[in-house]
């Protein structure tokens, strides 16, 4: 079980360490993203959804949760979240229940109050993971096999 405030922001960055991103660089405002290590409970609450704005990653319930229970910023994607830590983001990954209630809510209805957990990446998630080659993937035109679906009118990381 998941204790409520168990872990301090330091510690959402320790266990394997990726601190040392040698494959994939990013960074939000600046400052470099890393890979969560331990997972985190947050509380959504009435009071997050009635000044929650929509297509607004740092502005929605989730986000405004994670401000009043940690004190940090956050930034809540369909599948990504990223909270202020320090001088670092830590990427979580964003749950399919928060990702449904992010879709249903920047379509115009309401976000339920609920307890949610921001697990960290699995190690083929990490920003540090290099897949190995496995050979050509598209067909004979250059396409791609399959199509791509993109779901309309919500938001998107810039």
């Amino acid at each position: 079980m998941i204790k409520r405030n168990a872990l301090t922001p330091i510690h959402w960055l320790t266990g394997k360490e990726n601190i040392n991103n040698k494959y994939k660089s990013r960074t939000i405002e600046g400052l470099p993203v890393k890979d969560a290590a331990n997972p985190l409970m947050i509380h959504i609450k009435q009071c997050d959804i009635i000044g929650s704005k929509k297509s607004d990653a740092s502005n929605c319930a989730a986000a405004r949760a994670l401000k009043r229970e940690i004190g940090s910023e956050a930034r809540v994607f369909l599948t990504r979240t990223y909270i202020k830590v320090g001088k670092v983001w830590a990427r979580f990954i964003t749950p399919e229940s928060i990702s449904r209630e992010i879709t249903a809510f920047d379509r115009g209805a309401a976000f339920e109050p609920g307890e949610y957990v921001l697990k960290p990446p699995s190690k083929t998630s990490r920003l540090d993971y290099k897949a190995k080659p496995t050979g050509p993937k598209k067909t004979k035109n250059g396409k791609s096999n399959r199509p791509r679906h993109v779901t309309a009118s919500v938001r998107q990381m810039k």
